[in-house]
């Protein structure tokens, strides 16, 4: 296995923001610092946690070397990556979500995939671990998995996004990146869905991507969870039409147009847990970008008459 060049620095820089957590941190932390790839440097970011997590970080650091903990008032999850990413020594970064956990080996298993195929990134399956009455339960969503070893590029695996593999492609959390992905790359803040606003960005940075089918990446399920929430539909309609931007941008009208679908779904979905004055905004966006490409003929004009009736009685 391969080791840092610098001596001083560790190859793989393990981001972890955390709030909130309590019950689930020194599990996750745990599965960190026991991985068989020991090259790395784990950062605790703090985000202003209100139960006893901050000292349970502080006191992680106490025992392990490799782990630095970083304090900071609630600014959300993106500010929280950010701020690993900022303080990130390695050449390599890896997300994991404070209520989740890694296997063991999954670190060494995508580092290993990376420099093999000279990919950008490095991407493996995960399970969903429901904790309900005390009792877990494991679920592997066979839509999202990918069953075989491959190789391909970012906009490949964009494309994969849309056929029903979205939680396996999209989310920052299965993966392992070159960290020049994130030169002037950073997460939204105040975003729900911070992972849709920079996704088709790391992406078509990405010039090879392997996928493995080896499952390294356990995904909490627990009440209160922020993506269950109802209003972060609007958060997903807004980050669908930044999208869709960005590729009439780079007139990629194939991708534009996928993302225009996305979109609607999104903004479709807002009406029950959105008031009219937002919904408006979003529209009046939304429409705009059906303008663009109906003048490029991607809709057609029975499609577009559909849109043009939806958007005046949304």
């Amino acid at each position: 296995m391969a080791v840092s060049e610098n001596n001083r620095y560790p190859l793989i820089s393990v981001i972890v923001p955390v709030y909130m957590v309590e019950p689930y941190l020194d599990r996750c932390i745990t599965s960190i610092v026991r991985q068989s790839f020991r090259d790395i440097e784990v950062i605790l970011v703090d985000d202003g946690t209100l139960d006893n997590c901050g000292k349970m970080c502080d006191d992680w650091a106490k025992k392990d070397r490799r782990i630095r903990v970083f304090h900071q008032k609630n600014y959300g999850l993106s500010a929280a990556r950010n701020t690993g990413i900022n303080h990130a020594q390695g050449k390599y970064l890896c997300f994991v979500d404070s209520d989740d956990y890694i296997e063991t080996d999954m670190l060494e298993k995508l580092l290993a995939a990376l420099l093999e195929q000279q990919a950008d990134m490095a991407v493996c399956n995960f399970v969903y671990e429901y904790e309900r009455a005390e009792q877990i339960y494991r679920k592997n969503p066979e839509s999202y998995q990918n069953d075989i070893d491959q190789t391909i590029t970012g906009r490949e695996i964009m494309l994969m996004a849309e056929q029903g593999k979205h939680s396996y492609c999209v989310v920052a959390w299965n993966k392992l990146y070159k960290r020049s992905l994130f030169e002037k790359l950073r997460y939204p803040e105040g975003k729900i869905h911070e992972d849709e606003f920079v996704f088709h960005h790391i992406m078509s940075a990405c010039q090879r991507v392997i996928c493995l089918r080896y499952t390294g990446y356990h995904y909490v399920q627990r009440e209160g969870s922020i993506m269950h929430r109802n209003d972060s539909m609007q958060d997903a309609a807004e980050a669908f039409l930044e999208r869709c931007r960005f590729f009439l941008e780079r007139d990629d009208r194939q991708m534009a147009l996928l993302s225009e679908g996305e979109a609607l779904s999104a903004i479709k979905r807002m009406q029950k847990h959105t008031c009219r004055r937002e919904r408006r905004q979003i529209q009046k966006e939304y429409w705009q970008i059906v303008k663009i490409l109906s003048g490029r003929k991607d809709i057609s004009f029975y499609t577009l008459l559909k849109r043009f009736i939806w958007c005046r009685i949304f």
